[in-house]
Formats: structure tokens, C-alpha cells, sequence
């Protein structure tokens, strides 16, 4: 298992608890279960939703750069 792969189950993880903070606040809050393991870790739902928002225009983003690439190219090459 190599740094990648740990670093990947580490972000899974938290993204894991940021999702069940949000799922939970959606019937009353999260606060007797996540309680459990810190109270830094409450709340971090809202972070998450926000994140899942931004993954639309980044993607977006992204998705133009890689199709432009073989136009620019073309355009450069002359």
C-alpha cells in the first residue's frame, strides 16, 4: 500500500463522517453521534455540501481545458 493509497482511505474517511454529519442534520442533527468524536467534527456537513457544489463548476472547467487542448494545438501547430 503506498502514500497515495493511504492518503485516498484518509480523505475517505473524513468524507464519510462530513456525509453522515449532513445526512444527519437533515432529522435533527448530529450531535449525540458524532459527539462522540469531537466536537470539531460537528457541523461539518455544511463544508461538504459545499464542496459537492463546487465539484460542478470545476468539472465544468476542467471538461473545456481537455476539450480545447486538441483545438489549441492545432492552432499552435501552424
Amino acid at each position: 500500500m503506498g502514500i497515495n493509497e493511504i492518503i485516498m482511505y484518509i480523505m475517505m474517511f473524513f468524507m464519510l463522517i462530513a456525509a453522515v454529519d449532513r445526512i444527519l442534520s437533515q432529522f435533527g442533527g448530529s450531535a449525540r453521534f458524532l459527539g462522540k468524536f469531537g466536537k470539531s467534527i460537528e457541523g461539518s456537513g455544511g463544508q461538504f455540501e459545499e464542496g459537492f457544489m463546487a465539484m460542478g463548476a470545476l468539472g465544468l472547467a476542467m471538461v473545456g481545458m481537455t476539450a480545447l487542448a486538441p483545438v489549441l494545438a492545432h492552432v499552435l501547430d501552424r
